[in-house]
């Protein structure tokens, strides 16, 4: 009884680690941090597997010995089925990041071309550190169109449409909300003013600075999203503000943010029609946070979602980002549908 005991246990645990969402545990406290690091739970599953196996081998050899023990051979047998558990752990991980997409782990490339009629939508979370000169290089360097600044003021946004301006020509409109007094509560929204004239009509809730940005055009309905972080007591803000975006799909043509969820928790298992641009592409497994991780290992939670009867995805990037965020940026070349 003791041996099933520790061999179900085992089973459960990785179970939990690895495929919380199937047992509708992913939006809970610990599931909801551990799916969100994939790469990172799969390669410390590996380790301990390989860890167990050795001492499994060890441990049979030692009650081979000179004097033969029950209790080292039946020890050893438990500990090789944790350790094949774990691996099975370990292997279901690698093989659901490789379903997702890790185009692009070695890292970000160049811009590439953009056609006529594309447009390029850019996510950068700022951590309220990058500066207007960075942001204006990157969003110059990476030809952008839409631009995304989740923890960004509304000065700083503004400066950097006027460096944009000065360098490249380019005009942006600048929109942005702060749901509080820091400059990380807010997000700032930048659009190509060829695109057309967009107004903040809706603001999502949270105690960052989410909102709906609405333009003449059906095509240019953009929700800038940062949904609450799960951290602390915020797990119901978390899970509030990540449905709101994503409730507005169908409604924006394209969401785009900081949504602080992976593909596996609860609020983007249904994109109510829309898709994840990265996961059509093969990126989506790449993480865009923390970048102090690499990049199989870190959690995929900046996004851009679409509505696919409005654009099509021509490509997708992880881009490595200015020095001083914590976020790597997403960069989503869309076309219109028919174009």
């Amino acid at each position: 009884m003791p041996v099933a005991i520790a061999v179900l246990t085992a089973g459960v645990l990785v179970a939990v680690a690895v495929v919380p969402e199937r047992l509708g545990l992913a939006g809970l406290p610990g599931p909801a941090h551990v799916v969100a690091l994939r790469g990172l739970v799969g390669a410390l599953l590996a380790a301990v597997g390989l860890g167990l196996g050795l001492l499994a081998v060890v441990l049979r050899r030692a009650g081979g010995g000179a004097r033969p023990s029950a209790v080292l051979p039946r020890a050893a047998a438990v500990v090789a089925t944790v350790a094949v558990i774990a691996l099975l752990g370990a292997g279901t991980e690698g093989a659901m990041l490789a379903a997702r997409g890790v185009g692009g782990l070695s890292g970000s490339g160049p811009a590439g071309e953009v056609r006529p009629g594309d447009v390029v939508v850019l996510v950068q979370n700022t951590m309220a550190t990058l500066t207007s000169e960075q942001l204006a290089s990157e969003i110059i360097d990476r030809r952008a169109h839409i631009v995304v600044l989740p923890e960004t003021s509304e000065t700083t946004a503004v400066h950097t449409a006027a460096l944009v301006r000065s360098r490249s020509g380019r005009d942006l409109q600048v929109l942005a909300h702060a749901a509080g007094s820091s400059a990380i509560s807010s997000t700032a929204l930048l659009v190509d003013r060829t695109l057309g004239a967009l107004e903040l009509t809706e603001v999502l809730p949270g105690i960052q600075g989410s909102f709906v940005a609405t333009g003449a055009s059906p095509s240019m309905v953009i929700t800038a999203v940062h949904s609450t972080a799960p951290t602390g007591r915020r797990l119901d803000g978390w899970r509030t503000s990540t449905r709101a975006a994503v409730a507005t799909c169908g409604t924006s043509s394209i969401v785009a943010g900081d949504v602080n969820a992976t593909l596996d928790h609860p609020a983007l298992r249904d994109l109510g029609g829309c898709i994840d641009a990265a996961a059509t592409t093969g990126t989506a497994g790449v993480a865009t946070w923390p970048v102090n991780l690499p990049r199989a290992f870190g959690a995929p939670i900046d996004h851009v979602l679409l509505d696919p009867r409005v654009w099509q995805v021509v490509r997708t990037a992880v881009v490595d980002p200015p020095s001083g965020t914590d976020h790597r940026a997403v960069e989503a070349v869309l076309g219109p549908v028919g174009g």
